[in-house]
């Protein structure tokens, strides 16, 4: 996310993770809430229509044992995409 110049982090546990657009540090349930949602549904919608799918109730990723290199390549790749078209629109 630094790289295309959009704030936030990622956070989880595990092999759980969601990403948060936010300028703010991400600590607690309520800190979540302050992040950019609108761009956290245009991220996704733009992963969806890559074929990559989200827990759409709030963009969380489950990574599994399943998963190999290349589908972690091709999610980041589509991530980074969704972000280029999102700062595309946005400007």
């Amino acid at each position: 996310m630094n790289e295309q110049g959009v704030t936030g982090q990622v956070i989880g546990d595990g092999p759980l993770a969601q990403f948060i657009f936010s300028s703010e540090p991400v600590y607690d349930y309520r800190s979540t809430r302050a992040g950019d949602r609108a761009k956290a549904r245009r991220v996704l919608l733009g992963l969806i229509k890559q074929g990559i799918f989200l827990n759409p109730m709030g963009t969380k990723l489950y990574l599994s044992t399943e998963h190999t290199f290349d589908h972690c390549d091709t999610f980041l790749a589509a991530f980074q995409q969704s972000l280029q078209h999102d700062i595309a629109i946005s400007d």
